[in-house]
């Protein structure tokens, strides 16, 4: 609760702390697997809503994951009503850019640090038929090209 509070702090203030690595720098990011996420993304969304405006949220490297080791999680922070905080996953980075980072969003962790990221979910259109979320990690700290 305190962290992502955090991080969501950093990102809306446009700010770092020993913990979130926001330098302000903004590198655009590729999220998959969204349509394995989309109760969750339309929950975010609510029933009229096209976009959720900007929301913050961090990457989380899964060693352990069954199905890639190397997979990194793109997790959004969502606040409720009370301010109450919680980490929703909605997809992942791509394979070929996860296998170059996760190593080093792992050295992060281990000094509990995260990279910080500004994101919008938007609803489906007739051309995109599912939720997809837009992702921007809002540090230097580590090259995602």
């Amino acid at each position: 609760q305190e962290r992502l509070k955090e991080i969501d702090d950093c990102v809306g203030l446009h700010r770092p702390s020993e913990r979130v690595l926001y330098t302000g720098a903004k590198q655009h990011l590729n999220v998959v697997g969204e349509s394995f996420h989309q109760e969750a993304l339309q929950q975010l969304l609510g029933e009229y809503e096209s976009e959720s405006g900007w929301c913050s949220g961090f990457l989380l490297p899964e060693p352990s994951n069954r199905y890639d080791s190397n997979a990194v999680a793109v997790i959004l922070i969502d606040r409720d009503e009370n301010d109450h905080f919680s980490g929703i996953q909605v997809g992942y980075l791509p394979k070929e850019v996860a296998v170059g980072v996760q190593g080093r969003l792992l050295q992060f962790q281990a000094k509990d640090q995260v990279v910080p990221l500004l994101m919008v979910v938007k609803g489906a259109t007739e051309r995109v038929p599912n939720i997809s979320v837009f992702a921007m990690a809002m540090t230097d700290s580590i090259n995602f090209a």
